[in-house]
C-alpha cells in the first residue's frame, strides 16, 4: 500500500479552498483539482510499504510524537511549483509555520530513516496542493494576481494522520489508517 503522513483540516478551510476551486475553474483550465475532501498538508510521504511494515511504521510514529503539543496553522497566499514559468502545482501557503509542525516533520523524518525507507530529498516547505498540470499554464500570473495573498483561514491540528493512497481513473482517495494525538493546548487561566 502507498501510506503518507498529514495533518487535516477543518471545515471552515476546506469550505474556503472549494470557493477558489470554483472561481478559479474557468481560468485555470488545464488544472486538475483536489477534490476538498482530500485536501492536507503532508508531512513525509513513505511510499509503497506491506501492511506489515505499516505496522511498525505506525507504532514507531506513534512512540516519537507522544507528549508533542497541539497547535494551530494559519493559511494564506497562493503560489505555484516549481516556478512560474513552468508551473505544475498551485498550492496555498503557510506563512509563518510554527515550530511544532517542523518538529513533526524531522521526528517523521527520523522515523522514516530508522525503518528503512529512503531520505526525503526536497526540504521541507509546507503548504497545500489544490491543483496539478498535465501542461504549464498560460495564464499563471493573472490567476496569481488574484489570490495571491488571500487568507484561507486557520485550522487547529491537534493529530497527525497516517494515510493510505488509493490511485484511480477517477483520482486519489485517501483512507485514515492510524491517527496520532497531540498534546491538547491548555487554555490560559483567566487574569483576575
Amino acid at each position: 500500500m502507498r501510506v503518507f503522513l498529514a495533518v487535516d483540516l477543518n471545515s471552515e478551510v476546506r469550505g474556503r479552498l472549494a470557493e477558489l476551486e470554483r472561481e478559479l475553474r474557468p481560468l485555470a483550465r488545464r488544472a486538475r483539482w483536489v477534490r476538498p475532501e482530500g485536501l492536507h498538508l503532508t508531512l513525509r510521504f513513505f511510499g509503497e510499504a506491506s501492511a506489515e511494515a505499516v505496522d511498525t511504521l505506525a507504532s514507531s510514529l506513534a512512540e516519537a510524537f507522544r507528549g508533542l503539543p497541539a497547535f494551530a496553522l494559519r493559511f494564506r497566499g497562493f503560489g505555484v511549483f516549481p516556478d512560474r514559468r513552468k508551473p505544475r502545482v498551485l498550492c496555498v501557503g503557510v506563512p509563518e509555520p510554527p515550530p511544532a509542525l517542523f518538529e513533526l516533520q524531522s521526528r517523521a523524518e527520523a522515523v522514516a530513516r530508522a525503518r528503512g525507507f529512503p531520505p526525503e530529498p526536497r526540504r521541507f516547505d509546507p503548504h497545500l496542493t489544490v491543483a496539478r498540470f498535465r501542461e504549464p499554464e498560460k495564464g499563471i500570473e493573472s490567476i496569481l494576481s488574484l489570490v495571491e495573498d488571500r487568507d484561507f483561514g486557520g485550522t487547529e491540528i491537534e493529530e497527525v494522520i497516517l494515510f493510505e493512497s488509493r490511485l484511480s481513473p477517477a483520482g486519489s482517495s485517501y483512507q485514515r489508517l492510524r491517527s496520532f494525538p497531540l498534546r491538547p493546548l491548555r487554555p490560559l487561566s483567566p487574569v483576575g
